[in-house]
């Protein structure tokens, strides 16, 4: 088995805990519309916005950096595990819904359409649908000799562009918001992570160059973004009825900041590699992912902070830190359950296989 590097373990860390401060901040920002700290809210939403691109980069480095071929048992071995946590958070989140939200036990064809192929039994469980898409695309692109490419700071742009193309067409024609829902195309809007995680895999080190030799353009490019889709999401008014310009626009800065934030979180990831307390978190940022968003719909029934806008700073303070704590505990008890089926499924082989043995010393 390879030695785990532990940048990555960093990185992970680092994209999780931005996952936190997405949706921490998100809930701020409905609750104080018309105040100061809105505004400083909604640009740290989306600096943040980074974790899903960063998260979906490293996933294909990884799957590909091997240059082995991947099939059948490469998808398997990677989505079950994840398939069957997948279909336990989803029951847990229905039944927060149906006991707090007033959520009625949906058909069986909503259920299985809405719920469980398009993630949406909570605001968080699409990335799980296009997670088990991205082990497809990896073990597709493990036949197309990666290796062989030459990495160029500039690749990710073709896909940028490509990608705010195709948008482009579906805007244009009115079937945006059908294809967003679509389980077929998450994967598509993170075109642009995906060449970044291509590149990685042909050759990390040049790569990973570029990205310390062009530091400065990437953070001007995703600062200068975050700060446009900032502006963008408190002006809709701006464009009045005008779906597709609107839609262009926000595209257009969401396909550049990634170009931009991708390398930066790599770099911060570079920074930080020594710090073990990302690391831990890295480690475990499944099933922190999984978990986080219940921990905060119970730190807001008992606080409210949403309601009290003035309390902005402290609630997400202690959201985060509630969030950080309980999801970690809900992780380790997932891994010691995890530990724990695999531990019985040995002793349950070695049995078979000890009566195996008698048995064929007997004949």
């Amino acid at each position: 088995m390879a030695e785990r590097n532990p940048k990555y373990d960093v990185l992970r860390g680092l994209a999780i805990v931005f996952v936190l401060v997405i949706h921490i901040s998100a809930d701020f920002i409905l609750a104080a519309p018309t105040t100061n700290t809105y505004i400083i809210v909604n640009i740290v939403n989306k600096l943040f916005t980074t974790a899903v691109p960063t998260f979906v980069a490293l996933t294909v480095f990884l799957g590909l950096k091997s240059g082995k071929k991947r099939g059948p048992l490469y998808f398997l071995k990677k989505a079950l595990p994840l398939v069957v946590l997948y279909l336990i958070w989803t029951a847990i989140y229905i039944a927060y819904y149906m006991e707090y939200g007033g959520l009625i036990m949906p058909e069986t064809d909503i259920l299985v359409q809405k719920f469980l192929l398009q993630g949406q039994s909570c605001y968080h469980m699409y990335y799980i649908v296009m997670l088990l898409q991205l082990y497809i695309v990896i073990a597709l692109l493990s036949h197309v000799p990666v290796k062989k490419l030459r990495p160029n700071p500039w690749l990710p742009l073709i896909a940028v562009a490509l990608q705010m193309g195709v948008l482009g067409l579906f805007i244009k024609f009115i079937i945006f918001k059908y294809w967003f829902y679509n389980t077929a195309v998450f994967v598509f809007f993170y075109l642009t992570s995906i060449t970044y995680g291509v590149c990685l895999a042909a050759n990390s080190n040049r790569t990973e160059a570029f990205f310390k030799r062009f530091w400065w353009l990437y953070a001007l490019i995703m600062i200068l973004t975050a700060l446009i889709r900032a502006w963008l999401f408190t002006n809709t008014a701006i464009f009045g009825d005008n779906f597709v310009q609107r839609n262009l626009s926000e595209n257009i800065a969401w396909e550049l900041f990634i170009f931009g934030g991708v390398p930066v979180m790599f770099l911060l990831a570079e920074l930080l590699k020594n710090f073990s307390p990302l690391a831990l978190l890295g480690r475990h940022s499944l099933g922190i992912y999984f978990a986080h968003p219940l921990v905060l719909f119970f730190v807001e029934e008992w606080f409210h902070f949403n309601t009290k806008p003035q309390q902005i700073p402290l609630g997400m303070i202690v959201k985060f830190a509630a969030a950080i704590v309980a999801a970690l505990i809900f992780s380790l008890i997932m891994e010691g359950l995890k530990w724990l089926f695999l531990t019985l499924g040995r002793l349950i082989a070695r049995g078979f296989t000890a009566i195996k043995l008698k048995l064929g010393k007997k004949a």
